[in-house]
């Protein structure tokens, strides 16, 4: 109460959550948060990591805090959709039937979705990569696509594991425009040369140059008219880029 009392006007409140939306309480921590913003007149941004296996129930809160104008597009961490790649992670993600069906149930609701990969996932391809972005297009998802970073206390900084999957990281700027936010990024792996990493990284900036603004329409109707995956077509941008370089 004390906290939105005293917000300035459209301030972010971030909910320290790792999965937030997994437990019923969380339902009424959104209406309780919703009814102090109206007992106020205050407009706030709320934030929060969002439950990794979507459920229901994550549905209905985001559409709570959406409809009361607190909250932006919804986040659907899936990291990658190849089997094998998350089992390699040791995760358990939200499965692809699932994702589709949540996917559905959000335009319906006409709230807004994104969806996380990460780029340079031990056992991931520039094939498989690509798989998991037309299937976040097809399924009328955002895709938003971060590098994998070596992150201390987790199983891809263990000597055993990078040896196994031969995983080689070069410390870069993990943030664009924050030279001095470093951190260590894998850039190659046995299943992902350095060029394939530099070609993923070009396939992420021509996605948001083109199919999330410039050319969207344009590129869901020739793959409409082709049958030719959009991914497939914002490759062609890539290599067209080459050529004319």
């Amino acid at each position: 109460d004390r906290i939105i009392r005293v917000a300035k006007p459209f301030a972010q409140i971030f909910i320290a959550d790792a999965n937030f939306g997994i437990i019923a309480r969380d339902a009424e921590i959104a209406q309780l948060v919703i009814n102090i913003c109206h007992k106020y007149d205050k407009r706030v941004v709320v934030l929060t990591n969002w439950a990794k296996n979507t459920s229901d129930r994550v549905v209905k809160i985001a559409h709570m805090l959406y409809g009361a104008g607190l909250c932006g597009a919804i986040t659907l961490s899936a990291q990658s959709f190849d089997a094998e790649v998350l089992q390699i992670a040791n995760r358990s993600n939200i499965r692809v039937e699932t994702y589709r069906k949540m996917q559905q149930r959000f335009r319906e609701l006409s709230v807004p979705t994104y969806t996380d990969l990460i780029w340079g996932l031990p056992g991931e391809s520039l094939a498989k990569y690509r798989d998991s972005i037309e299937e976040i297009i097809q399924s009328g998802g955002s895709p938003v696509v971060y590098p994998l970073l070596l992150l201390n206390n987790t199983e891809y900084t263990k000597e055993k594991f990078r040896a196994d999957y031969r995983i080689k990281a070069r410390r870069l700027p993990c943030n664009p425009g924050i030279d001095e936010l470093a951190a260590d990024c894998v850039v190659e792996h046995s299943a992902m040369s350095f060029d394939d990493w530099i070609e993923g990284l070009m396939l992420r900036l021509t996605l948001c140059v083109f199919y999330k603004s410039l050319l969207h329409c344009t590129l869901r109707l020739i793959s409409e008219r082709t049958g030719t995956r959009v991914i497939d077509l914002v490759q062609r941008l890539v290599r067209d880029r080459k050529s004319v370089v």
